[in-house]
Order: structure tokens, then C-alpha cells, then sequence
């Protein structure tokens, strides 16, 4: 009863800030008849035209100003012949430019793809060509990248901060009007999705505009005098869509940092005098592990992925802040979110079964969905983990509900299952297990499919498989994640059929080809892949901790920029985080 009491208060206490201040801001977003984001920059711009709305180091941008350069770059961007609908790809790092840029080409009615800067090479032109962009917007910092891809994969680019954009935007008079619709998209964000390579999913104006007034009214509970600390990266939506959104509807400024620094994390909330900020479970291990530094400005913070050691942990080291824990993907139509400072818990969900949050069964392989004799699924019981289903409505128009879907048609349409719980109906498939326990708070379990999490980021199984494989030629590669004891996610681990003995230098090259965070962690030479019955490589569940030292095979792990035999003291090491992976 008790529990049951402290969930129906935190439901309760939100109602009179929904109807306070959500649902005005969502009015007034459509009634401005554009883009959201635009009415309420155009609106903090005619109120406070010299409030602060982003910053950097010293670098300081007003509503003001950011609403008159937003014009003048949407200006250059129709220039250059971006259209309504059209895509522009975005790529640089946390700065009030790629801020701007973002607002620009909605202005302009584009949208943006937002691509990995540290993307090279293979990957690099995948992103590329599949969301075909009218043009590339390159950070001039960032241009490596895309310079050593051909003219035909990179397409037309423009550079910015101190680059050809900026040389353009001195020769243009400001667009009068936006352009942007606000039923369209607003930006692509990459994510793994549960197989294949990484895909660009569909963010409409309308999802970032629920994004913006739900987390920055319940979950942050922005009020005067606060300011938002961004230190992760603005191209995933938890920086973009939650934090910088949140911050925007409620005329909060926002302090960036280019890179996240575990050391200057307190440091940064102090002379910036932040009171919220966002984290990852990564964050805050690593501000664990870092120097104790005060940060009295700072009373909430709200993310994803911390376990419960590193929650109270946090908790300790920063004693009078709110943390304010949720679940959400940039796909899925729903989120859970943690009001009750239940410990390790991703919250619970008020009315879950009528709201359509469901969790069912898995079979041996964690792949399909268990059915009974009838062609149902079977839900969980209580503290059974089992995969996240979240119930859409598809209609004509909308033919996966809302889920908005990927740019690829064939990928939107298989993470819709039909006829789950009762003929007819369709759920979104998150990929993601949970478990519910008897007082109904939701618990992170794992991610499915071939694509696992690391660092902070979701890294594609398929996608390191094609590098390497392209790269080690003649080999075949077989790729997943493992656990790691004290580390959160699932490290890369890489098992390499090829001739020879293995060759730990000309390995490091070719995974130097990824991202640093999707480079593989730990690397065995195996005589012969296993195959499925189907002929498919087989995707093993390693207890790595079983294989050290095992003396069967060398296993090699990342040390820095190259690999070394796994010992068990330098395993011993890792765990205990005296070696960083």
C-alpha cells in the first residue's frame, strides 16, 4: 500500500504542471503554425532578446542574436538550393554553431541528419547515402572525414565555424519567413536499431515537441534562475531532444562543453553555475572515479543507465541533487520515467496495460517472441525479464502508428508485430529487455539483436563486421558483445577466422577505420567460425572471465592504440578499473 501511495502522489503532483505549463506551450507551438522549436526561439527572442541562450567557454550566444543568425543561415542553406522536405546532413561536435545549424535548416524546411563526427571511411559514406542529403554541413574541424571519401559519396559540402558558410551568410539578406512544416521531420538520428547497420530514424516536429515540454516540465521542472549543463553529444537525442529541447521551451540557457571531461565535470557546473545537467551511466561512473570537486549549484540531473552502486554513489558525492532516472529510445513511442527516487529502477508506468506497455516472453535465443497455441505472446511474470512491447495504433496515414519509423521503409515495417496479444492489434518491438517487479517499477535487463552498447553509445555488430572484414581480407569476422565485470554495456569482442597467426598491429589499423567507441575491446583467433543451422555465423554469450588464462586460445585486448595478450592480472586490472578498456 505504501508503494502504491508514494506512486499515485508522484502521478498526482505532475497534473497541475501538465495543465500549467505543458499543455500552453504545446498550444502555442501549433498555433504558431511552424516548427516548434522555431515559435518558442522566435518567442524568447521578441521577450528576452538578450537573455542568454546557449554558451560556451566564453563564447555566448543570445536569444536574440541565435533567432537572427538562425535567419541568415536558413537564407544561405534555400541559396543553395535546399528545398522543403529536402535532408541536410550535419557533422561536428557540441558548439552553439551546430545549435544554430539545427534551427537553420528546419527554417529553411529541411532536416537534418545528424551524423557521427568521428565516422570514417565505409561508415562514413553508409550514413551518407542513406539519407541522400541536398548537402553536407561539415564542421571545418571535422573535415577529414568526409575530404578522404570520393565526390560522388560525399556530395555537395559546405564547412562552418570560420568556413564557407559563414563567407556566404555575409553576402545574404535574413529569410522573412520559415519554411519549415511542422508535420514533417524535423531531424534523422542515427541508431542501430536491434540488426544490420545503423539506420536514420525518422524525429518529427511533433515528437520533439512532446520530448521538450514533458521532460523539461516533469522531468527537470525548469524554473527561473536555471541552467542546463550539456556535456554529451547534441547528435543523440538525449542531448538534442531532451536536454537542449527541455531547456528551449522553458527560455533555460544551456552551458555545452565540446567533449565530456569526468575531471572538469564538477568544475564546469561550478563557473558556469548550472543547476541540471544530463548524464549517461558512463558519466557518472567516471565522475566517481574522478576527484571529488563541489558542484553546489546543482540540483537535478536526468539520464539513463545507471545501476544502483553508481546511483547512490552519485547521490553521495553530490548530496542535494534529484536524479531523476528514465527509459526511452529515439525510436520508441513511449517512455518510462523514474519520479519516486526508486533506486536503480527506470520508474513505473501509470495505467501501463491501457497505455499499451507490455512485456513478453522470449524464446531460448532472445530473437522472437514466444507464442502459445493460439499465436500469442505470453507475458511475463513479475521479475521475469522479457522484451518491451509498446502498443501503436496504425491508421492510413501513419501505418506504424507512432512510430515514426527509419528513412527505410522494410526496417520501419519489422519492428511492428501484429496479432500479439489480441487479433488485430500491432506493438512496436523495442529491442530492449526489462523486467517489472511486483510493485510495478521497470528495471533495465539488455539489449537484443546482433547491435550491443558501449561507452555510451550503440555500436552496430554488422557494421565493425564489414570493416574489419573488408580490411583483414582474406578473413571472416564474427562480432558481439560481452560483459565485462565493472563496466557497464558490452565490450566489443571479435572472434577472427584467417590464415596465419594473428597479426595485433595490423588488427589496430583496421579497427582504427571505427569509431573509438565501436573499436572491439577484446580479439581471439578461432581454427573455424561456428554457423547456425542456417549457415549463419554464430553470435556466441562468451563468459569472458571463463576463457582468461583458460590456456585454451590468446585472447588480446585494447591496450590504447594496439592490442596485447590478455593476462588474468591485466584482467584483474580491468575490472577492478585500474586499466581503462
Amino acid at each position: 500500500m505504501r508503494v502504491w501511495l508514494e506512486q499515485r502522489a508522484s502521478e498526482l503532483a505532475r497534473v497541475p504542471v501538465l495543465f500549467r505549463r505543458v499543455a500552453p506551450a504545446i498550444r502555442k507551438a501549433k498555433a504558431a503554425g511552424t516548427a516548434p522549436w522555431l515559435a518558442w526561439l522566435e518567442a524568447h527572442a521578441k521577450n528576452n532578446p538578450k537573455g542568454l541562450f546557449c554558451e560556451l567557454d566564453a563564447e555566448r550566444l543570445s536569444f536574440g542574436e541565435a533567432w537572427s543568425r538562425v535567419r541568415l543561415l536558413a537564407a544561405v542553406l534555400v541559396e543553395q538550393g535546399v528545398r522543403v522536405g529536402d535532408v541536410v546532413a550535419l557533422i561536428g561536435g557540441n558548439s552553439p554553431s551546430y545549435l544554430l545549424l539545427v534551427l537553420a535548416i528546419a527554417y529553411a524546411g529541411g532536416a537534418a541528419a545528424l551524423i557521427h563526427p568521428e565516422l570514417r571511411g565505409e561508415p562514413l559514406a553508409h550514413a551518407l547515402s542513406s539519407v541522400k542529403p541536398r548537402l553536407s554541413l561539415v564542421e571545418t574541424s571535422e573535415q577529414s572525414g568526409i575530404s578522404a571519401l570520393s565526390a560522388a559519396e560525399r556530395g555537395a559540402t559546405l564547412t562552418f565555424a570560420r568556413g564557407e558558410l559563414e563567407a556566404l551568410a555575409e553576402h545574404v539578406a535574413p529569410l522573412s519567413e520559415p519554411r519549415a512544416d511542422p508535420n514533417r521531420d524535423f531531424v534523422f538520428i542515427f541508431t542501430s536499431g536491434t540488426t544490420g547497420l545503423p539506420k536514420p530514424c525518422r524525429v518529427k516536429h511533433a515528437r520533439a515537441r512532446s520530448a521538450a515540454t514533458i521532460f523539461g516540465s516533469v522531468a527537470f521542472e525548469f524554473r527561473a534562475g536555471d541552467k542546463l549543463y550539456c556535456a554529451l553529444p547534441l547528435h543523440h537525442s538525449s542531448a538534442l531532444l531532451i536536454g537542449v529541447g527541455a531547456a528551449l521551451v522553458a527560455g533555460v540557457p544551456i552551458a555545452l562543453r565540446r567533449k565530456f571531461s569526468a575531471r572538469e565535470f564538477a568544475p564546469d557546473i561550478a563557473r558556469y553555475g548550472a543547476t541540471a545537467t544530463l548524464y549517461i551511466g558512463e558519466v557518472c561512473r567516471a565522475v566517481l572515479r574522478a576527484p571529488a570537486a563541489p558542484a553546489p549549484s546543482l540540483r537535478v540531473a536526468v539520464g539513463n543507465g545507471l545501476d544502483r552502486d553508481t546511483w547512490l554513489g552519485f547521490a553521495e558525492r553530490f548530496p542535494d541533487l534529484k536524479i531523476r532516472e528514465f527509459y526511452a529510445s529515439t525510436e520508441a513511442p513511449g517512455a518510462i520515467l523514474n519520479l519516486t527516487d526508486k533506486v536503480g529502477s527506470l520508474g513505473h508506468v501509470p495505467f501501463e496495460h491501457s497505455r499499451g506497455f507490455r512485456l513478453a516472453r522470449l524464446d531460448d535465443e532472445q530473437r522472437e517472441l514466444v507464442r502459445d497455441e493460439s499465436g500469442r505472446a505470453v507475458p511475463c511474470a513479475p521479475d521475469e525479464a522479457g522484451e518491451l512491447l509498446l502498443r501503436v495504433h496504425p491508421t492510413k496515414n501513419e501505418p506504424h502508428g507512432e512510430f515514426a519509423g527509419y528513412k527505410d521503409e522494410a526496417a520501419s515495417r519489422a519492428r511492428i508485430a501484429h496479432d500479439v496479444f489480441e487479433r488485430g492489434d500491432a506493438y512496436f518491438r523495442s529491442g530492449d529487455v526489462l523486467r517489472r517487479d511486483r510493485d510495478g517499477y521497470f528495471y533495465f535487463v539488455d539489449r537484443l539483436g546482433d547491435g550491443y552498447r558501449w561507452k555510451g553509445e550503440n555500436v552496430s555488430a554488422l557494421e565493425v563486421e564489414r570493416v574489419l572484414s573488408r580490411a583483414l581480407e582474406p578473413a571472416k569476422v564474427a562480432v558481439f558483445g560481452v560483459s565485462v565485470p565493472g563496466h557497464p554495456g558490452r565490450a566489443g569482442f571479435v572472434e577472427l577466422e584467417q590464415d596465419g597467426a594473428f597479426d595485433a598491429q595490423r588488427f589496430a589499423r583496421a579497427a582504427r577505420e571505427l569509431p573509438a567507441h565501436a573499436r572491439p575491446c577484446f580479439v581471439r583467433k578461432v581454427s573455424e567460425l561456428e554457423l547456425t543451422s542456417s549457415f549463419k555465423i554464430k553470435k556466441r554469450a562468451l563468459e569472458l572471465a571463463n576463457l582468461v588464462g583458460a590456456g585454451r586460445e590468446s585472447i588480446w585486448v585494447k591496450d590504447g592504440e594496439s592490442y596485447v595478450v590478455l593476462h588474468p592480472k591485466l584482467w584483474d586490472d580491468l575490472c577492478r578499473g585500474d586499466k581503462r578498456l
